[in-house]
């Protein structure tokens, strides 16, 4: 199996609402037309070692999605490097006693709390059934990588919510 059908795989697993990695192969393999497409299906365990090996492909095809879309080259930002390495300094809006830094970030909330809530209840990011963190890492991260594909098939296809992910939901 390719890491292009390894990802492919690994999103619609997402889409299609299959949580569990065992019932998810149990399709593949049950389903005449989903075999023809993937032939070389590993085992579940199979499976979950190369998603869990693939971890800079899933977070480099996210990047690579997103940068595809017209508004990862928006002005507003809500994090900047931090002077500790590797580290990220989250932003928040200014207080009214404070000098002006930010300015003003309470519309960006609005867009935040939508994006979790979508993590949340059309992808199930509360469920993720992972015991390890490297489990838990591979697992989130293909639900934000299915979340990215959907965004760039709205921007792609000049859907006019672009963030909705209604069509794939069932």
């Amino acid at each position: 199996m390719t890491d292009s059908e390894l990802i492919t795989l690994a999103v619609a697993q997402v889409l299609q609402r299959f949580p569990s990695e065992r019932r998810w192969i149990r399709h593949i393999r049950a389903d005449r037309e989903w075999r023809v497409m993937f032939p070389d299906m590993p085992t579940q365990s199979g499976y979950h070692k190369r998603l869990k090996a693939a971890e800079p492909l899933l977070c480099k095809a996210i990047i690579t999605l997103a940068a595809c879309c017209p508004s990862w080259f928006d002005d507003l930002w809500t994090s900047r490097p931090s002077p500790l390495r590797w580290g990220v300094e989250l932003l928040r809006p200014d207080r009214k006693n404070e000098t002006y830094t930010h300015g003003n970030l309470g519309g960006v909330r609005q867009w935040i709390e939508s994006v979790n809530q979508t993590l949340k209840g059309q992808l199930d990011l509360e469920h993720h059934g992972a015991r390890t963190p490297a489990g838990v890492f591979t697992r989130v991260t293909r639900r934000l990588l299915a979340l990215a594909t959907g965004i760039w098939h709205n921007w792609t296809n000049d859907v006019t919510s672009k963030r909705s992910l209604i069509a794939f939901d069932h």
